[in-house]
């Protein structure tokens, strides 16, 4: 997108209107170039990101930028009570697994990250999957009601509902054949996540912002092939660093369900006990974090890792099934 496309007769979107009077017309340009075309978006970088993208030089004048977007959205720097409140009665997003829910406090929270990790083959993106479809499904009072009306078990419609071919409502073949950007290429700017997502404002015009649920799978994998070896280390954390931030950021705003899943490594001591990958860096910018383990067969265990009002080991258990994750 350019400044151009609005030439002759075109009438520039309001959106992109009121980015111009924060930014200026000299420098309107260069924010479009690199996906930022609206207030909303200004509103999720940080005066380093700006200056990183080359679309200020000044740390002065992108704070300045900043503040007045982060302003014209409604963001004050202290959450206030009314604010707190309207959050607190979200709802939240059902597992369709009754003892993870109740693990999770009903669900999981809107505007937090979750951290996911465990070995390979725990279940960690079979459980992403289901979120996503979990995402689509109507309130479940919305689903009793009408099982009610037509004579079903009210609490067995609810589980069977799961099961759908979630091809009939993606049209996956199309969806399947868009020429996606890859992390590697794009350098990891904080765009692609904007990138990746387009196409669902496209094929769901209907819903705010196109989208509810954002995964990431996994978030670290792509940063330990791009920045191999401790010589890169300090410079991975750092990149790692600023795109924890811009989702913690983007999920808080628009109030979006935010799962990461994470890969784990073998700590060379005694016993050979494992741990998370990233760092403390990846450690602290999840806002809860737990781990999916084997409990034998098709059977796994989510349990609390590092939740602040859950005790350590807290676990509940779901079975893997060819169709969903269910209660066992």
């Amino acid at each position: 997108m350019s400044v151009g496309e609005y030439g002759g007769n075109a009438k520039e979107p309001d959106a992109v209107a009121k980015l111009r009077s924060i930014v200026g017309s000299r420098n309107l340009e260069k924010f479009l170039m690199v996906g930022i075309d609206s207030v909303r978006k200004l509103a999720d970088y940080t005066p380093a990101d700006l200056i990183s993208l080359k679309v200020l030089d000044e740390y002065d004048e992108a704070a300045r930028v900043i503040r007045m977007a982060r302003e014209a959205v409604g963001e004050t720097l202290l959450l206030d009570y009314k604010r707190r409140v309207e959050i607190r009665s979200l709802p939240r997003l059902t597992t369709g697994i009754k003892a993870v829910d109740e693990l999770l406090g009903g669900g999981l929270e809107p505007g937090k990250i979750y951290g996911i990790a465990g070995e390979f083959g725990a279940g960690k993106s079979r459980f992403c999957h289901q979120l996503c479809v979990t995402v689509q499904l109507p309130p479940d009072d919305l689903i009793r009601g009408i099982a009610s009306k037509m004579g079903i078990d009210p609490d067995r419609a609810v589980e069977s509902v799961l099961v759908v071919d979630s091809s009939d409502y993606f049209n996956m073949e199309e969806f399947l054949r868009r020429e996606w950007p890859s992390f590697i290429e794009e350098g990891y700017k904080l765009l692609v996540i904007d990138t990746l997502i387009g196409p669902f404002r496209q094929q769901f015009p209907g819903r705010e912002e196109g989208y509810k649920l954002l995964v990431i799978d996994t978030l670290i994998g792509p940063f330990r092939q791009q920045f191999p070896g401790r010589e890169h280390l300090a410079e991975r954390q750092q990149r790692l660093n600023r795109v924890i931030g811009w989702v913690l950021k983007h999920v808080r705003r628009r109030h979006l369900y935010c799962v990461i899943t994470d890969q784990v490594q073998a700590e060379p001591t005694y016993g050979g006990s494992l741990k998370i990958t990233g760092g403390h860096v990846l450690a602290h910018g999840m806002t809860y974090w737990y781990w999916i383990q084997s409990a034998g067969s098709n059977v796994r265990r989510i349990m609390a890792y590092d939740v602040i009002n859950k005790a350590y080991g807290e676990s509940a258990l779901f079975k893997i099934t060819d169709d969903v994750l269910t209660d066992v």
